[in-house]
């Protein structure tokens, strides 16, 4: 069937052969995770009293998906700071879709389109790739942390110790009694980037690519200075999830509305794609 053959195109040259910027993703994350332990070893060191407790992989990769508290300076006196850790990871998981389909469009996938004469074959196979590309970048950088926290002793546990909260610097009164477990909130951030990736995909069919990449990392920004069901970056964000805190967002709720999210913007974009001038794109 054609579908199949447009959606093993895309594994074979949207994935296979970009395999240096997977490899790039783990190294990133690999080395993010080695600074980590350094830091988590000042900390013991200092804070002697955790110096015996063993560390777990969950307290390497909440470094990556912790995020900030909403309303820190009014709740703790904190001053509030943007979480740069974790906008660097976002940015980063949504350039690995930003180039790809519309420069497969600009170059054979115009006689693709051509010979198959069926536009939701390419558009959907594209959806395809956005979900396969991003899931295999997150493994790879779930792999970079998980390697780097077994060099360092860590135990194969997604549970996060009480002392990870002050170490990374969201700290708040609304905190569950620890250890935390963070499985679904890796399955949410994985699932919410698949969508943004859609999203971003879509309205790079109605601006310039790099208009979407900023437009949806602009998004993900004001996720961390407003706290709202409606961002779905907050669900996101280990400091303001049910994970961790009696006061914040569920990651499954926020898994089924990355999911509507994802569907709608298909829908939108499809519709938009049906009457698409694919000949006077280059």
């Amino acid at each position: 069937m054609m579908f199949f053959k447009f959606i093993r195109f895309d594994i074979k040259n949207g994935v296979l052969k970009q395999y240096k910027a997977v490899i790039l993703t783990f190294l990133f994350s690999f080395l993010a995770a080695g600074l980590h332990a350094l830091s988590l070893r000042a900390y013991e060191l200092v804070h002697l009293e955790y110096l015996n407790i063993q560390p777990t992989i969950g307290d390497f990769m909440i470094t990556i998906f912790a995020g900030c508290r909403e309303n820190a300076a009014q709740e703790m006196g904190m001053s509030f700071q943007v979480p740069f850790l974790w906008m660097a990871y976002i940015c980063w998981m949504l350039l690995l879709t930003l180039r790809y389909p519309l420069e497969e469009l600009a170059g054979i996938g115009k006689q693709l389109l051509i010979l198959s004469r069926k536009r939701s074959y390419w558009f959907f196979s594209k959806c395809i790739w956005v979900c396969a590309y991003t899931i295999v970048s997150f493994v790879a950088m779930c792999l970079g942390i998980t390697v780097m926290g077994l060099l360092c002793g860590a135990s194969l546990s997604f549970d996060v110790n009480e002392y990870l909260a002050t170490e990374v610097s969201f700290i708040s009164p609304y905190l569950k009694p620890a250890p935390w477990n963070i499985a679904s909130l890796i399955a949410s951030n994985l699932v919410t980037l698949i969508a943004l990736g859609i999203v971003q995909f879509v309205v790079s069919l109605f601006l310039k690519p790099l208009y979407s990449y900023l437009l949806i990392v602009g998004y993900a920004l004001a996720c961390t200075y407003v706290s709202s069901p409606l961002l779905v970056g907050n669900y996101m964000m280990g400091a303001r999830s049910t994970s961790i805190t009696t006061e914040g967002y569920a990651p499954p709720v926020g898994i089924i509305i990355s999911v509507w999210l994802a569907v709608v913007a298909a829908i939108i974009g499809w519709l938009r794609f049906s009457n698409y001038d694919i000949l006077g794109k280059e």
